[in-house]
Parts: structure tokens; C-alpha cells; sequence
């Protein structure tokens, strides 16, 4: 793989995580399980509800009310292994020609399915 394209890659791969198409899964010995899964909703609960209640009325007429309010769960990173289960996931093998011996043969691939 060269090496500044698979930067960029990983960099691309950090930009769109977590999303709705690309939300890579692994189980607890850090094996990947599925590279897409549902962004699961949770509320800002304990302290959100408190400060809402403790605001003068008319300040807290301007936020959301308290069992509306909802974040994205919080934010989650990849660590470089895993960012290597998942480039090795998504590359196919066997694509390129004309490589030295006992080169690793692997195209890498983005993961984008709409132009």
C-alpha cells in the first residue's frame, strides 16, 4: 500500500466515524465484528434535567425541555489497530500484478458505494 494514500484513507475513515454507513463494531478481544450498525440515541440524563430545573423560568423557556433533549451517544474513537482490521477488511486481495515475492497483495478500498 502506498503510504500516503493510506494516510489519507485512515484520516477519511477518522473524518465519517461514527456515521450511518460507517460504524465499525468489534467484540471484547477487539475483533471486528460489522463495519456499519446502528448510531444508538441517549439522553443527556443525569445532569441536563437539574441545570434545566435550577435556571430561572425564564431562561429555561428558551432551552429544550429536559425529556426532549437528546445527544449522540459519546464520542467514540478508533485505535490504530482497529483502524488496521478494518482497512484490511475492506481490501481485496489478489487484484494487483507484477508484484515482488512475497509482497502483502491487497487494494485498499474507502468504503463508498454512492459517487
Amino acid at each position: 500500500m502506498a503510504t500516503p494514500h493510506t494516510a489519507g484513507l485512515l484520516a477519511y475513515f477518522l473524518s465519517i466515524y461514527p456515521s450511518a454507513t460507517f460504524n465499525p463494531t468489534f467484540d471484547e478481544s477487539d475483533e471486528l465484528i460489522s463495519l456499519t450498525s446502528e448510531i444508538t440515541q441517549t439522553s443527556l440524563g443525569g445532569i441536563y434535567p437539574v441545570v434545566h430545573a435550577a435556571l430561572p423560568p425564564w431562561i429555561s423557556a428558551f432551552l429544550p425541555p429536559p425529556e426532549s433533549f437528546q445527544l449522540i451517544a459519546p464520542i467514540k474513537t478508533l485505535t490504530p489497530a482497529q483502524l488496521k482490521k478494518i482497512v484490511l477488511a475492506l481490501s481485496t486481495p489478489g487484484k494487483l500484478s507484477d508484484l515482488p515475492t512475497k509482497t502483502v497483495n491487497l487494494l485498499i478500498f474507502n468504503n463508498a458505494t454512492v459517487a
